[in-house]
């Protein structure tokens, strides 16, 4: 769902093998419903002994790439500053780099040009839709996602898509597996189906490699080993047959019962088999004390965060996912967090087209992210949507400091 990434990649092993990676589950307090202004707060984040790093993810031997050059990850240093919005940060048990602002890059404002087949256990139903202030919401399991679905959003999915993929240093997965002959693969939440799309150019001799989601958006025209199925991942999996590798990206707002999805995964993976996650904790920091109490940003965060946690699809997944996996059986368990840049402050030539497109990501985003969540959970007039998301534009627009998300692999 929302732009940070949570990447825990976990084996189910038929022996005891277990992670080197510390549990740091974080339950945040409930929010409050009036949205104070929240005081910039300095956390640092000490970067444990033994710990991975990114770079040492950036293995040839495994994780899907397309074909272009991997860039070498940032230097890591053992700690950071952050400025969140609520509750402190996960406590992480690897380094996460700072990322050096380029000066040059916080003087002015963005001007406009920088900024298959289906098959389905349901009836055609699935292809009503419902709209709501010129927007188009899937009708299947009406009311299970929050967020648009008609071209707009499946553009902007796209987008983030590339987003996530430059990130990981060119990469599609970070498992240390290698999809074959006999290869079953799961994506939960498919969206566009562009990730399992890539992955059957990238790998034709794998069996399956299905995509699953309740709206039927993705193209017909796949390679041969791609398949869709509108199906709902908290119910009973239409699909019975294991996988060796299920990936579950972006579902952050998404999900009621996260342990049971884990336990499924778990359930529906071969031994040996892989899972792995992407997602966030729905936050917004800072490298330095750029961010300010009234920052229409943060408004919009904590109050999408409440919304999502009024109907029981928290945004708060990032530090929860590991104590889940573990508690459901996984094995060699690893988890990577990477720092995703919102605008072009960053001087790092790579971050800084991140930080680039992500700001467009909000641009073009914020009223998916907004309209709905905010009108007919937290009673939100349409008019006052409207104000808040313009000064969320403005916010990005005016290159006001050093944001970044978290996004957890």
């Amino acid at each position: 769902m929302f732009p940070s990434l949570l990447l825990v990649w976990v084996q189910v092993s038929i022996v005891s093998n277990r992670g080197r990676c510390q549990n740091h589950r974080v339950d945040r307090e409930p929010r409050i419903p009036a949205f104070p202004p929240t005081s910039p707060i300095h956390h640092k984040s000490p970067g444990l002994a033994g710990s991975r790093t990114h770079s040492e993810l950036q293995n040839p031997d495994h994780g899907g790439g397309l074909g272009t050059t991997h860039p070498s990850a940032p230097p890591n240093i053992s700690k950071t500053f952050i400025v969140e919005t609520g509750a402190p940060p996960p406590a992480a048990d690897y380094p996460i780099a700072n990322i050096e602002v380029d000066n040059d890059e916080t003087d002015s404002s963005y001007g406009e040009d920088e900024l298959s087949r289906y098959t389905t256990s349901v009836t055609s139903s699935v292809y009503e839709y419902r709209f709501k202030d010129g927007r188009r919401y899937h009708s299947y399991q009406a009311g299970n996602y929050q967020f648009p679905n008609d071209q707009t959003e499946q553009d902007r999915l796209d987008f983030i898509h590339h987003i996530y993929y430059r990130l990981l240093g060119d990469k599609l997965f970070l498992a240390p597996i290698n999809p074959g002959n006999g290869t079953r693969i799961l994506d939960i939440g498919t969206g566009t189906g562009l990730w399992p799309t890539q992955m059957g150019d990238l790998y034709p001799e794998a069996e399956l490699i299905l995509g699953n989601d309740l709206s039927p958006i993705q193209p017909q025209w796949v390679p041969k080993n791609v398949k869709f199925i509108v199906d709902d991942v908290e119910q009973e999996w239409a699909e019975e047959q294991q996988f060796d590798f299920i990936h579950c990206r972006y579902m952050c707002g998404s999900i009621v019962d996260w342990p049971r999805l884990v336990k499924q995964c778990f359930d529906n993976l071969k031994p040996g088999g892989w899972v792995e996650f992407h997602d966030t904790n729905g936050m917004l920091y800072a490298e330095d004390d750029s961010l300010k109490p009234g920052n229409a940003i943060i408004k919009m965060l904590e109050g999408l965060n409440q919304a999502c946690d009024k109907i029981g699809r928290t945004l708060d997944v990032a530090p929860r996912l590991q104590g889940w996996v573990r508690n459901a059986g996984f094995t060699n368990i690893k988890q990577d967090m990477f720092k995703l840049p919102l605008g072009t402050w960053p001087k790092d030539k790579k971050l800084k087209e991140i930080g680039a497109c992500m700001a467009q990501n909000f641009i073009v985003g914020t009223d998916a992210f907004t309209l709905l969540p905010f009108t007919e959970i937290l009673g939100w007039s349409k008019d006052e949507v409207s104000v808040l998301n313009e000064a969320v534009r403005t916010e990005i627009r005016n290159k006001n400091g050093a944001a970044h998300l978290l996004y957890d692999v």
